[in-house]
């Protein structure tokens, strides 16, 4: 791990204990967070999530509100002794919220394509306003590239800003996204979130499908998702 750090993000700062490497003209410090070994043992292939923070121009780490961490994503393959690169985000791109990218606890790898095409579901919470949403971000391989693929919101709560006197109703609705693996598919499985709770006061549960649209390397939300959990793909 410590080559593969030093290949893409530079040398390693005891000061700050993690890679430092500059990028747009700004320092970041990065850290590997989560790592997956795929395949069988004549095709294994590694998948590596980097997280990290920026510097400002006193060498401190950004840490602010709407400040977004960085995000590295890394699929090797094993070549003999060697390890060969298969795929590689921008290796800075931004995620987060108080200028870290998530934990490792927020990761996983998992088959969301056929043929053994894996690639990253990453879970993340945002609250402002007294009102929480999680949202879960797709990557997948594309060619040499990992990309984002979408996003899908699970969970939306408002409840530090509803049920009072001239204030919206109470809504806290949570659901579970799974792949559907049984779909045919040519590049990527359709995602199906089921969610349930309460919607402005009322009970609510839905089932919603996203489908991969090829041609735009995207996923689809379906017209019928309610105003909380729309989705920003």
């Amino acid at each position: 791990m410590q080559r593969v750090m030093a290949e893409f993000y530079g040398s390693y700062s005891k000061e700050h204990s993690c890679w430092i490497r500059k990028h747009d003209g700004t320092n970041y410090c990065m850290n590997p967070t989560h790592l997956d070994i795929v395949g069988s043992d004549e095709n294994r292939k590694i998948f590596i999530a980097v997280g990290g923070s920026k510097l400002d121009e006193n060498g401190q780490l950004e840490e602010c509100h709407a400040c977004a961490g960085a995000l590295g994503l890394i699929v090797l393959a094993e070549a003999g002794s060697q390890l060969g690169v298969v795929a590689k985000n921008k290796l800075f791109e931004e995620i987060g919220s108080w200028g870290s990218a998530p934990g490792p606890e927020a990761f996983s790898v998992r088959e969301i394509g056929p043929k053994g095409s894996y690639g990253w579901l990453i879970k993340t919470a945002y609250t402002q306003g007294g009102k929480t949403s999680v949202t879960v971000d797709i990557h997948g391989v594309v060619g040499d590239g990992v990309v984002p693929l979408g996003s899908v919101i699970t969970d939306f709560d408002n409840s530090g800003d509803c049920g009072e006197r001239g204030l919206p109703h109470c809504t806290n609705i949570s659901g579970d996204l799974v792949i559907d693996a049984n779909s045919r598919a040519d590049t990527f499985y359709p995602l199906v979130l089921r969610a349930s709770g309460i919607r402005k006061g009322r009970a609510f549960k839905g089932t919603y499908r996203f489908v991969f649209d090829r041609h735009a390397l995207q996923y689809t939300a379906p017209r019928n998702m309610p105003e909380e959990l729309s989705p920003s793909i």
